[in-house]
C-alpha cells in the first residue's frame, strides 16, 4: 500500500547516514508520497534527526510544491511557521529553510530570512542573501514557472536506473 511505503520511508530518515545520497532521496519520498504531509513535519521539526536529513525533508516539500501537488501558499506558510519559533534559533543544516524558501519565491518571508542571517543560523556558502534578493528582483511567476519545469524536481520513472548510480546501492 502506497501510505505504508511513505511511513516506512520517513523511518527511514532517521537511520540514514551523511554518505551523500540526500541530494535526490526526496525525489524517491515524492514518488512514494500518500499526501500526508504530517509525517515531513514531524521530521522537520524533531530535533532529534539529523540536520541534513531534517533539510532533505524540507526540499521534499520543495519538491512537491514543483510537482503541483500541494500548493505553494501553505508551505510558504508552514516555513514562516518554522522561522517564527518551529525551529531551534541555532545555527543548523535544518536552516536550508532559507533556500528552500528561495526556490518559492520568497516574498512573504523575506524579514524572517533576514532575520535568520542576522543571527547567523544560515551558512552563507550554502546562499547568500544576496541570492535571496536577486530572485525577488525577478518576475514571480517566471521564477514559479523555471521551478515547476526543474528537471531535479521530476518523478523518478525507473527507480531502478535512477539507484543503479548510487554508491550505496
Amino acid at each position: 500500500m502506497e501510505g505504508d511505503g511513505y511511513k516506512h520511508m520517513s523511518h527511514l530518515y532517521a537511520y540514514i547516514d551523511e554518505s551523500g545520497i540526500f541530494q535526490k532521496f526526496n525525489n524517491l519520498i515524492i514518488n512514494i508520497y500518500d499526501g500526508d504531509v504530517n509525517l515531513l513535519h514531524k521530521i522537520i521539526e524533531n530535533e532529534e534527526i539529523d540536520g541534513y536529513i531534517r533539510g532533505s525533508a524540507l526540499h521534499t516539500l520543495v519538491v512537491l510544491v514543483a510537482q503541483r501537488r500541494i500548493e505553494r501558499e501553505d508551505v510558504v506558510e508552514y516555513f514562516r511557521e518554522l522561522f517564527n519559533g518551529g525551529l531551534d534559533r541555532e545555527y543548523s543544516h535544518v536552516y536550508a529553510l532559507v533556500g528552500c524558501s528561495n526556490y518559492l519565491y520568497p516574498e512573504e518571508v523575506i524579514r524572517d530570512i533576514k532575520q535568520a542571517y542576522d543571527e547567523e543560523l544560515v551558512d552563507p556558502g550554502y546562499i547568500e542573501f544576496e541570492e535571496i534578493k536577486n530572485q525577488l528582483a525577478q518576475n514571480k511567476e517566471i521564477v514559479l514557472a523555471e521551478l515547476y519545469n526543474n528537471r531535479n524536481y521530476q518523478l523518478i520513472d525507473d527507480i531502478i536506473q535512477e539507484l543503479e548510480y548510487w554508491a550505496c546501492f
